[in-house]
This record gives C-alpha cells, structure tokens and sequence, in this order.
C-alpha cells in the first residue's frame, strides 16, 4: 500500500493540536482535524474521509490548500448569500424606491417598466430573469388582479350570464 500524503510542515505537531482545538466552527474544525489526521498520525485519505463523513475529493482539497498556503487557507468560508451580483443590497433598495410611491398609487410596477432604469444603473443590458428576481429580493410580488382582455364587452358578459343556463341554474 502507498504511503499517506506528505504534507508540508508549516506547524509542528504540536502547534496542529492546539491549532485544530482552537477552531471556531464545526467546519474549520473538521478541516483541521483531516489534516492533524493526516499530517501527525499519518492515516490515509480514504480513512480519514470515512472518519469525518466527507468525501475524498474533498479531503484532498483540503491537504492541498494547506500545502500551497499554509494553514489559514483551510479557514471555512462562508457560503451562500449573493457573490456575483451587478448592484449592492443598498443601490437596488434605492432603485428600488424610485419607484415604490408609484406603486403605492396603484400603477403596476413590472420587471419590463424597470428594465431601462437598471440597465443604465448597472451599465449593461440584463435579463429579465434578472429583473424579476430582483423584485422578488426585495418582496415586491404580484398584487394587481389580472388584466381584462382588451376585446372585452362588459354587457355581453352580463347578458350572457342572465341568458347561460349553467350560469344562471340553482346551485
């Protein structure tokens, strides 16, 4: 069998366990201890994976970020929330309320109606994917009944509704 991973020695053995104790979180801690695992008792990637019930892969990534630099590049990131985004939280609640006063008069606030405000806030075209996920972020949903058809005879459909028999039998 081949030997375990040789890993470089940024902290003595020592310096490991105190290291992995003085994690902060359960993930920074899991992460430590893969490499203290690894690093001072010499286990094999494999077994160190099914100890800490995470794959593999990500055992290995863990060692290799330690390798190449050091150990504070094994911290836990926080994950989720908004990486990529074209806008701050606080430049899309300020678009935002440009628009809110007319929306509270009852005109109907649409991602299409947004669509040339924000692309000259942003700078660039954007989808309206975009747009509607924007309005969604911001807890502004769909509260106008739906439009009439434009075709639509107000006395046709009241002189239908008198003269329909499944409209005008007992129920």
């Amino acid at each position: 069998m081949r030997p375990p991973p040789t890993l470089r020695d940024w902290l003595t053995p020592d310096e490991i366990a105190a290291w992995v104790r003085a994690a902060p979180d359960k993930e920074t801690y899991q992460r430590r201890l893969a490499i203290s695992l690894v690093a001072c008792e010499r286990r094999h990637v494999p077994d160190v994976a099914r100890m800490l019930h995470v794959s593999t892969r990500a055992i290995w990534r863990w060692l290799g970020q330690y390798n190449e630099l050091g150990a504070d590049a094994v911290a836990a990131r926080p994950r989720g929330g908004r990486r990529h985004s074209y806008l701050s939280w606080a430049d899309e609640v300020e678009l935002l309320r440009r628009f809110r006063a007319r929306a509270l008069r009852g005109q109907i606030i649409t991602a299409s109606v947004l669509r040339i405000p924000v692309e000259r806030a942003i700078g660039h075209p954007v989808s309206m994917s975009y747009l509607r996920d924007l309005l969604h972020r911001h807890d502004w949903r769909k509260l106008a009944p739906r439009p009439r058809h434009t075709d639509a005879d107000p006395a046709v459909q009241e002189e239908y509704k008198k003269t329909s028999h499944t409209a005008s039998a007992p129920r």
